[in-house]
Order: C-alpha cells, then structure tokens, then sequence
C-alpha cells in the first residue's frame, strides 16, 4: 500500500514538471522474490520468501541536461557529479515445515547509505567515496546483526560516452545474541564477526545507432576475500571456528534504447567462491523494461531469477542448493 502511495504521488509530481534539465531524483523500487533450497546436510527442503522495498534520492550539483541521448543516461552524458542516499528494507521468511530451527523466524535487514561522486570535466577524472550502515533484526528470537562499510573509487571518462571505474569496498557485520535453548534447559550465547574486502572495475560505453535508438554495454569484474570467525558457548560446551574464503563474480548488463524514452534491457552475473569448508558457484540474472512517460517520470519493472550451489569438501555434508525467481516494479521522478 505505501508502494502504492509513492508512486502515484510521484506520477502526479512527475505530470506536472515540465522543464527538461534537472538537479534532482527520486526513485523508489519494490521488489519479491521466492527461492527454493535443498540442504543436504540436514536432509531438508525449504523455501524463502523476500520482500524488498528501497527509496533512493540523487542531488546533482549542476543541472543535468535532457536534450539529447537516451533520458535513462542524461547524468552520463552530462558528466554530473552528485551526492546519492538511499534506504531500503529486505524482509525474510522461511517456510514453517523445516525442523531446522532458524528457518522459524522473520528477519528485517535495514540498510542506509550515503555517497558521492565527483566529475572533473576538464580532466575527466571521476572520484567516488560511500558509507553503509545497516541493521539485521529477528522478529522471533535475538538473533540481531550490524553490517557496515565503506568504499573509494577512482577512474575516468575515456571519451565523452565511455568510462572506467576501480571501485574498493570494505564490508563489516557482528552477531551477538544469548538465547534459551529448550532442549538442555540452558541459555547459550553465540558471537560472529565477519569481514569482506571487494575489488571491482567496472566498463560503460554507450554506442549511438541509427535514429534514436542506441547501446548502453556495462562489463565489470570483481574479486573479493573474507574472513569469518564465530563462538559457541553453553553450560555444557563450547566451540569456535575460523574460516577464510574468496572468490570472483563477473557480470554485465546491456541496454538497447529503442527510442529515447524506452530502453530494455538484460545482465547476468556469476559468481565463483571457494573457502576452507568447500566451494560453491552463484547465478543471478534480470530482463526488464524502462519507459519515460515524459521527461520527468518514469516506470518500469523486471524479471529475476537466481540459482547456486555449494559443495562441501566433507563428504558427509553433500552439497547446498538452490534456484529461484521474483519480480521488481521501480519509478522515478525528476525535477
């Protein structure tokens, strides 16, 4: 219902503006998605539930110019610099048949950030810093997580219509909880705390074809490693582990303009990781759709679908899988 709101607000907002530069953006997103999980290590079937709800606003230090090229890359095409922050919500449910015990619970993810990006026309420099905070809460039980970050990102405009970015981010998250465990009659208490450093470079070309269509190509590739360590402790024992991982995703997405105020568009990306207890492989990939109803207001919508693996190097634990598939409504307004 608050998607609802939002959008025709922005819709009526968007009908009204008229003026074709503008300095600031509006955008909000709703997106649901279902995966399916096969666990061999507990023997069990299950499925997840996500809803996710973002609302992101951009400020553009000078005006942004629409009277040429795709409305979907005018802050491209002007070389804008802009300070971006966004809120968004991932809520989580798991089916209720499972007997593992923490697919029983609901969890609300909160994230906020802020960052910015500066353009130096002159030089074609392009300089970027961000901050992440965020918050995981267990509606059932204590099961709470912080998760924060930063990044830096340095590159360029190699010409007017293409860029290369190197982007650093460094990713954070502590689990802290004491719970009562009915089964031994006593309270056990577990602590995890996670680190992830990810290097990115990132390509953006748009390709001018005939008329007003034209080719926006996004290649990128990361690496990244992490660290993980946890303790266990209860009356009647304790445990503690350590585990180091990395891996490698790469990706890209691909939008064809068909006219300036319609593009589609589809990406891929896979991801390869490996670390101490085995290793495993992710897929998510999207196709969707973008339409301007003016220059001001737009809306869109996209298909997901997502898979993975991962087989643990002990036997005895078989291998984890999953597949899924969601959708996503977003809109945007300018003024």
């Amino acid at each position: 219902m608050q998607f609802k709101k939002t959008l025709l607000a922005m819709m009526m907002f968007g009908a009204a503006a008229a003026q074709a530069d503008y300095r600031v953006e509006i955008s909000t997103a709703l997106a649901t998605l279902t995966e399916e999980y096969e666990n061999d290590d507990y023997d069990e079937e299950y499925d997840k539930d996500s809803d996710y709800l973002s609302f992101e606003g951009v400020f553009y230090i000078t005006p942004v110019s629409t009277a040429s090229g795709p409305l979907g890359q005018a802050a491209f095409l002007s070389k804008a610099s802009e300070v971006r922050v966004s809120i968004d919500r991932d809520s989580r449910e798991y089916d209720d048949d499972s007997d593992i015990d923490y697919l029983d619970d609901e969890y609300d993810e909160d994230t906020n950030a802020i960052s910015g990006r500066a353009v130096i026309p002159a030089a074609r420099i392009i300089l970027e810093a961000g901050l992440q905070k965020g918050e995981t809460d267990c509606t059932d039980c204590d099961d709470d997580s912080d998760n924060d970050g930063w990044m830096l990102g340095f590159g360029g405009y190699i010409s007017d219509r293409v860029t290369l970015v190197f982007t650093y981010r460094h990713q954070e998250e502590e689990t802290d909880f004491t719970e009562y465990d009915d089964y031994n009659g006593a309270f056990y208490s577990f602590e995890s705390n996670y680190e992830i450093d990810r290097y990115m470079l990132a390509y953006k070309q748009l390709i001018a074809l005939s008329g007003e269509q034209s080719l926006v190509i996004e290649p990128f590739l990361e690496i990244f490693e992490y660290e993980r360590k946890s303790e266990y402790r209860s009356p009647f024992d304790y445990d503690s582990y350590k585990f180091d991982g990395d891996g490698a995703a790469l990706g890209i997405d691909v939008t064809w303009y068909i006219t300036r105020q319609l593009g589609v568009y589809a990406g891929v990306v896979g991801v390869g990781v490996e670390n101490d207890n085995g290793d495993g492989a992710d897929a998510v990939s999207h196709i969707g759709i973008s339409y301007f109803l003016n220059e001001n207001f737009r809306i869109g919508g996209e298909l997901i679908s997502t898979s993975g693996e991962f087989e643990y190097d002990d036997e005895d634990d078989g291998e984890f899988e999953y597949e899924g598939g969601g959708l996503e409504f977003n809109a945007s307004v300018r003024f």
